[in-house]
């Protein structure tokens, strides 16, 4: 079984780009509350994550260069990939599962997400 969960993104794209409508792409989230959305640039060798949450579930995408994404289950499990310039993957990160994005492409590259779930979304 893959720590790294992922569901492949059927969002619009044309000569202009993509576009993603997380709450029409993907119904399940019209019933759930969605905390804190945040958009992150990560500049060429950029790395953020290194972390997890203890109660939310992180859902992303990655977009704008190639960036790798390593995940830890903290229990010895650890997968990592590397995913290309436009977005092609809505990622599911749930609690307790150790995240961590590096850009590892020449062009700045973004991350943006969000979580589910009640009250303040904490970092370990």
């Amino acid at each position: 079984m893959s720590i790294i969960k992922k569901i492949p993104l059927n969002s619009p794209k044309d000569e202009r780009g993509f576009s993603w409508f997380p709450f029409n792409d993907f119904p399940q989230f019209k019933k759930k509350e969605l905390l804190n959305f945040h958009v992150a640039e990560l500049k060429p060798g950029a790395v953020r994550g290194n972390h997890y949450h203890p109660l939310h579930t992180e859902y992303f995408l990655l977009c704008g260069s190639q960036i790798r994404l390593t995940v830890d289950d903290l229990k010895g499990n650890q997968e990592e990939e590397t995913f290309s310039f436009r977005p092609e993957f809505l990622f599911i990160i749930p609690p307790v599962i150790k995240h961590t994005i590096e850009n590892r492409g020449s062009k700045t590259g973004y991350f943006i997400g969000f979580f589910d779930g009640e009250g303040k979304v904490e970092s370990v």
